[in-house]
């Protein structure tokens, strides 16, 4: 900490901030011969703790005592609370918990009515993931119920987020995949949790990125209290590669559809693994670039759902399905595809398993006749739209045939 004294001006560096506090006047304190003595300078020498956790209080602490005239620290964002001084110290005792994973700053005037300068930069702790799962569990995002219990007010909400109420997770269905189950771990970061939080950004208007961050925290918790339930079933995909290569999709316990499916050639395979989908079309231009070298551009493919890099399930009309033919992509039937775009959606995850890898020298097959038209006969319950990918790890230009 730095102080510089000179013509009425003190500066002060605290936590790398620096508060300017400028010389005033007392009403009540006067210099012989009448003149106002100058109000003594704010002096800030710490303010604690760094990092806040649920509901602590924040402590300024100056270098001489406060009098009741001395501006009180503001913090942003505004939070619910009370400022009390005491001897040389300023402490802020929030009314509920602190907003979790949020940078909290603190500001203090240079005098009563003067621009407030950044004295602090605080954070709040990390919100329990396990607190994050109760809620998608109860609001069926998640293909779990949960015995804890809901709180019931924005108080008891907020403490929640850094102390959850105990309770078990439970599969909502019966003949759950045992692909599904290996990918959920309560209280611990997962693929199936990843998947729940993108639906839930989807119907929430946030960024689709999986994670857990100030604003779908705030989100979480509004619609944890409103009891706004995920308006559609919960669906998986899943899509063996081994010969014959096939695709199922699950719906709220049962297995709704099966399908003859074409993955990638041994030159762009199909990824393998668990990814929740985060891009849909109803219909899109897909472009890149082929094994050999080659440039494609297929305009018009319909019923897209990515979910990894440029890998999509969607139509396209080839003379066979069940054997690889694509470019890292899942190939349905267009009649097929458009009757599994109305049984995902954002967040649906696709398994991918296999492997099975044709001889390098496989090339992918060429569509059959007539090209792919832009609408299909089903309708589409959500019409996709452009979004990032949570996970990019392709280029812009999805790979193809």
């Amino acid at each position: 900490m730095r102080t510089a004294r000179g013509g009425g001006l003190a500066t002060l560096v605290v936590c790398g901030a620096v508060l300017t506090a400028c010389g005033g006047h007392s009403s009540n304190s006067t210099r012989a011969g009448g003149t106002p003595a100058p109000v003594p300078l704010l002096h800030v020498v710490s303010v604690s703790p760094a990092t806040l956790s649920a509901s602590s209080p924040i402590v300024v602490t100056f270098r001489q005592p406060l009098t009741t005239q001395a501006p009180l620290p503001t913090l942003r964002p505004a939070l619910p609370g009370r400022w009390v001084r005491a001897g040389s110290t300023a402490t802020f005792t929030p009314a509920q918990a602190y907003p979790p994973d949020t940078r909290i700053r603190l500001s203090l005037a240079r005098k009563p009515g003067a621009l407030p300068r950044t004295i602090a930069s605080l954070r709040a702790g990390h919100g329990s993931l396990r607190f994050a799962q109760q809620i998608l569990s109860r609001l069926h995002y998640l293909p779990l119920s949960t015995t804890a219990v809901g709180p019931s007010d924005p108080a008891s909400e907020a403490t929640a987020v850094y102390r959850p109420p105990t309770g078990r997770f439970h599969w909502r269905f019966g003949n759950v995949p045992t692909t599904l189950r290996k990918d959920w771990a309560a209280g611990k970061p997962n693929t199936v949790l990843r998947g729940a939080v993108i639906a839930f950004q989807h119907h929430n208007h946030l960024t689709m990125d999986g994670a857990i961050g100030p604003a779908t925290w705030k989100a979480l918790l509004a619609a944890d209290l409103a009891h706004r339930m995920d308006p559609n079933n919960y669906s998986y995909v899943s899509a063996n590669l081994y010969l014959p290569q096939r695709l199922s999709v699950w719906v709220n316990g049962r297995t709704a559809l099966t399908s003859p499916v074409n993955g990638g050639v041994a030159g762009a395979p199909t990824p393998l693994g668990t990814f929740p989908i985060f891009q849909r079309f109803t219909s899109t231009t897909m472009q890149g670039t082929n094994p050999d070298g080659s440039k494609y551009k297929d305009p018009g493919v319909p019923w897209v759902n990515y979910f990894s890099g440029g890998s999509a399930v969607h139509g396209f009309p080839r003379a066979s399905y069940g054997s690889p033919q694509s470019v890292g992509c899942l190939e349905l039937p267009i009649p097929t595809a458009a009757e599994v775009y109305t049984m995902i959606n954002y967040g649906t995850l696709v398994t991918v398993t296999g492997p099975y890898v044709p001889s390098s020298s496989a090339a992918p097959a060429a569509p059959s006749t007539p090209k792919p038209k832009s609408a299909g006969s089903a309708k589409p319950s959500t019409h996709g739209s452009a979004t990032a990918s949570p996970a990019a790890t392709a280029s812009h230009h999805p790979k193809h045939h």
